[in-house]
C-alpha cells in the first residue's frame, strides 16, 4: 500500500530510553506498581507496560489554578482552594449522613465541604488543621460550597498550585482510582513511548492531517488542551481503522481461490418447509437477504457478510433461515452471543420456532455445568445436535 512503510522511522528526532523496557514488561515490574496493584491492574485487562499505554482515558478535566476563597465561582470547573478548618460538624440523617465543615483562607472568604456517607471523617478533620480542597462550587445560602470534594492536609506555608492544567480521568476501580492510574502512566510514560515507532511516511501524515504516532500515544494521555486530545484520538483511530482495514483485505485475499468452503444444496422444496417453519410471511427485505446468503453458501466460497437492521427488524429469522439450510444438509450452525442474557433470548426463540421439528438445539454458556458440558460437547461430537 502507497505512503506504508516497513521501517522503524521515530515520530521525534530523540530517542526515548535507549534501554527501555518492552511492550510485554510485565505490570508488577514497573515503577509504582508492585504485586499487589499489579493485581487491580490485571482485573482492568493491564498486564503489561504496553496494555498500559493504550489504557486510554475515557474523559478529561480542566482544573483551575489554587485560588482565594473570595475568588472561587460557582460552575461546572474544578476550583483549588486552601484554608483553615474553624468548624465542623456531624448529621446522622438517614438516608444519607453527612460531615461538614469550613474552611477560612487570608482573604476572609469562608468556604462550606460536604461529604455525605462522611461519617468516617470525624477523626481526620478537626478544627486548626489546614486543606487544600478540589471540586466544583455551588451557592448554598449566599456561601461558596463543594460537595464531596478531594481533600488533603497541609501546612500553613505548603506551595500553591499556580498553574492550570487539563487532566486525564481513566476508567476506574473500587481498588484503583483514577489518579492513582494516572501517576502509574506518568511514571512509566517515557518508557512505554520508546517502543511506539512511525507506521507512514511524512506525506500521508500530512496529507491527512495527522499528528506523529508517538506524540498522538504521549496527547492522550498529557494533552496540553481538548484539542490537542481529539487530535491524538483522531490518529489513534485512525491507525486501528487502517489494520482492520488491512486484516479485512488480507482476509479476502486469502479466501479468494485458496480456501474453499461446503456447497450446501437449496432448491424450491427445502426453501417452502424452511419458510413453513415461521408464523408470518417473510419480509421483501429479509427475502432479499436470504436470497443473497443462499447464493454464497451454493458458490463454495466461505461466506463473509454482515447483516445489518433495527431492532425488530427479524435479523434472527435470516439467521435461522441460513441455518436450517446448513442442518438440512447434514451441516451443524451456531449463533455466538456476546452476553448470555443476549444467548439466552436466542436459545428461546429458537426453540420456539423450532417446537415439534427433529432440529435439536442447545444452550451453551460460562455457567454451563461441567458434566452437561462434557454430555454436551460427545453430542455434538457426534453431530446429535444441529
Amino acid at each position: 500500500m502507497r505512503g506504508v512503510t516497513q521501517t522503524n522511522m521515530p515520530a521525534t528526532s530523540s530517542p526515548l530510553h535507549p534501554l527501555a523496557p518492552s511492550p510485554a514488561h510485565p505490570i508488577e515490574l514497573l515503577d509504582g506498581v508492585g504485586p499487589t496493584r499489579a493485581k487491580y491492574f490485571k482485573v482492568l485487562g493491564v498486564e503489561t507496560l504496553g496494555d498500559l499505554l493504550e489504557y486510554f482515558p475515557r474523559t478529561y478535566r480542566f482544573e483551575a489554578a489554587e485560588q482565594s476563597i473570595d475568588q472561587l465561582t460557582a460552575g461546572d470547573q474544578i476550583q483549588i482552594a486552601r484554608g483553615r478548618v474553624v468548624a465542623v460538624d456531624y448529621i446522622p440523617v438517614r438516608p444519607r449522613p453527612r460531615f461538614e465543615a469550613t474552611i477560612e483562607d487570608e482573604s476572609r472568604g469562608k468556604l462550606g465541604l460536604v461529604w455525605f456517607n462522611g461519617g468516617y471523617l470525624r477523626t481526620r478533620i478537626h478544627p486548626g488543621i489546614f486543606l487544600r480542597v478540589q471540586g466544583r462550587v455551588r451557592m448554598f445560602r449566599n456561601v461558596p460550597q463543594m460537595s464531596n470534594p478531594k481533600w488533603q492536609v497541609i501546612e500553613e506555608e505548603a506551595d500553591r498550585i499556580e498553574q492550570s492544567k487539563f487532566r486525564a480521568i481513566y476508567p476506574a476501580s473500587a481498588k484503583l482510582s483514577s489518579d492513582a492510574i494516572a501517576r502509574v502512566i506518568h511514571d512509566n510514560l517515557d518508557a512505554a513511548l520508546a517502543s511506539v515507532h512511525e507506521w507512514f511516511e511524512p506525506a500521508p501524515l500530512k496529507k491527512n492531517l495527522l499528528m506523529p504516532r508517538r506524540d498522538a500515544y504521549r496527547a492522550i494521555h498529557v494533552p496540553a488542551d481538548m484539542r490537542e486530545a481529539m487530535r491524538a484520538r483522531k490518529r489513534i483511530v485512525y491507525d486501528e481503522l487502517m489494520l482492520l482495514q488491512l486484516a479485512l483485505g488480507l482476509s479476502k485475499r486469502m479466501r479468494d481461490g485458496q480456501i474453499t468452503a461446503p456447497v450446501l444444496r437449496v432448491d424450491k422444496l427445502l426453501d417452502e418447509r424452511i419458510r413453513h417453519r415461521f408464523p408470518f410471511e417473510m419480509t421483501r427485505a429479509q427475502q432479499v437477504a436470504c436470497y443473497e446468503i443462499v447464493k454464497d453458501l451454493q458458490s463454495g466460497r466461505p461466506m463473509n457478510r454482515l447483516l445489518q437492521g433495527d431492532v425488530g427488524s427479524g435479523k434472527t429469522v435470516v439467521a435461522l433461515y441460513a441455518m436450517l439450510v446448513a442442518v438440512a444438509n447434514k451441516m451443524q450452525a451456531a449463533i455466538l452471543a456476546p452476553t448470555e442474557v443476549l444467548a439466552e433470548q436466542h436459545f428461546l426463540t429458537l426453540r420456539r420456532a423450532l417446537a415439534n421439528s427433529k432440529v435439536e438445539i442447545e444452550l451453551f454458556t460460562g455457567r454451563t455445568k461441567k458434566a452437561d458440558r462434557t454430555r454436551m460437547l460427545q453430542r455434538l461430537g457426534e453431530g446429535e445436535i444441529h
